[in-house]
């Protein structure tokens, strides 16, 4: 089956030429990494392409997501189309069986509870279809708890230098506040210094400074998952 065949109503007609190229495209690069770029206007139907685009690679028992750079556009895409898997931040999910957030019941009880909506949703993205917003995708990649997905779309692209932008001007802060090392490689190596900073920082330490060094470690701790691990308070 065509592309055409897996949009989510019938595609206008100014998108077959697109859809012919794109499968023309795809099929000359067996398999190697492919950049494709498609600029179409506000309103002409980029959302149920991506979608169609999604289908079509599950049909292959392929994986994809989407990437959008907000909460609104993930939101419009989870109700527009339902069969797309939409991932969040850990945050943003309740534990119903301690009843505060996912992160706060791993980092209490050492793991996630049975029925925990954060760990099932990450699982269900394991299907093909997934949705999420660049920066939970990043985190999610950094730590590596989703593996690198078949077709990465990325809605509002023009959007993604900023974001990555973003990012490298908070690594660059945290080299100039607290002599962030270049050679960390593992959320434990990362663990270890900043039981490090703690344990060598001045008494008269900043309290912003020491609570965003101990935030950091509690988050990297909860996110890697190393409840076992115990360091310096």
């Amino acid at each position: 089956m065509t592309l055409a065949n897996f949009w989510p109503f019938e595609p206008r007609p100014v998108w077959l030429p697109v859809v012919e190229k794109l499968e023309s495209i795809l099929s000359d690069a067996k398999g190697m990494p492919t950049c494709i770029i498609v600029n179409a206007p506000t309103g002409a139907g980029k959302s149920p392409f991506a979608v169609a685009l999604l289908r079509w690679l599950q049909s292959f028992e392929q994986r994809g997501t989407i990437l959008v750079p907000n909460g609104e556009l993930q939101r419009q895409y989870q109700t527009d189309f339902r069969d797309l898997v939409s991932v969040w931040a850990e945050n943003t999910y309740q534990c119903a069986a301690y009843r505060q957030k996912c992160h706060k019941t791993r980092e209490i009880k050492g793991g996630n509870c049975p029925n925990c909506p954060h760990k099932a949703a990450l699982a269900r993205a394991q299907g093909g279809m997934s949705l999420m917003n660049m920066h939970a995708f990043a985190s999610y990649k950094k730590l590596k708890r989703i593996p690198t997905p078949d077709l990465l779309i990325v809605d509002e692209a023009h959007k993604l230098v900023d974001f990555q932008l973003e990012q490298a001007g908070k690594a660059r802060l945290w080299r100039h506040l607290h002599d962030y090392p270049r050679d960390l490689h593992t959320a434990e190596d990362l663990v270890k210094w900043l039981d490090m900073k703690l344990r060598s920082a001045p008494a008269p330490i900043h309290k912003k400074a020491k609570a965003a060094l101990t935030n950091s470690k509690q988050q990297v701790l909860l996110e890697a998952g190393f409840a076992k691990y115990r360091g310096s308070e």
